[in-house]
């Protein structure tokens, strides 16, 4: 599947320019560290366009699409980060899932969720730390690239952030959230 010598970055999602894939392949090729590679699943509308980025930016050896896949779990599980470039979103269910198999996760700040996702506490221009990985700024390729070697550089960070995602995640359990539900509707009875 992997090489495991070599630090492996997944991200799913459809080719579409509001995922923004490109930032994510900018951004390892800024990142300057042949020891990364990128695996991106989904299809879309962008394939020949990211195809040909990839080859223009010479990184045919480091991002890798793979297409569509509908079981992407073993891989999740066997990478060593989860990458999310997207513009916005309606709620960033792959983050969960991500967690859900004890993914460190590096993710633009878009509207709506990954914040609300990561419990970040402060706004900033540049990397925001949490306990379950770093979010940045949208379509900030510099940011993104700082933040793959940000975990790149600190393996233990990584460590903790795989360690809280897997309790962070129970807090999006269907009973659980049902039972806020039912809950706020008794109060308002």
């Amino acid at each position: 599947m992997f090489d495991l010598e070599l630090f492996n970055i997944i991200t799913v999602g459809r080719l579409d320019k509001g995922k923004n894939h490109e930032l994510l392949i900018r951004a390892i090729h800024q990142s300057q560290n042949p020891s990364i590679r990128l695996y991106i699943f989904g299809i879309g509308d962008m394939q020949q366009e990211l195809e040909e980025l990839i080859d223009e930016l010479n990184l045919i050896n480091q991002v890798i699409l793979m297409g569509f896949d509908s079981n992407p779990y073993q891989y999740l599980k066997a990478a060593s980060l989860f990458i999310f470039g997207s513009n916005h979103e309606g709620f960033p269910n792959v983050l969960l899932e991500a967690m859900a198999c004890g993914l460190p996760i590096l993710t633009s700040n878009c509207q709506s969720g990954p914040s609300e996702i990561m419990k970040l506490k402060v706004l900033k221009d540049d990397l925001m730390i949490t306990d379950y990985g770093i979010l940045v700024p949208i379509k900030n390729i510099e940011l993104m690239a700082k933040g793959i070697n940000y975990f790149v550089e600190h393996p233990n960070f990584g460590i903790n952030c795989r360690k809280n995602s897997l309790i962070r995640v129970k807090d999006f359990e269907k009973n659980k959230i049902l039972k806020e539900y039912i809950d706020l509707i008794k109060t308002t009875i």
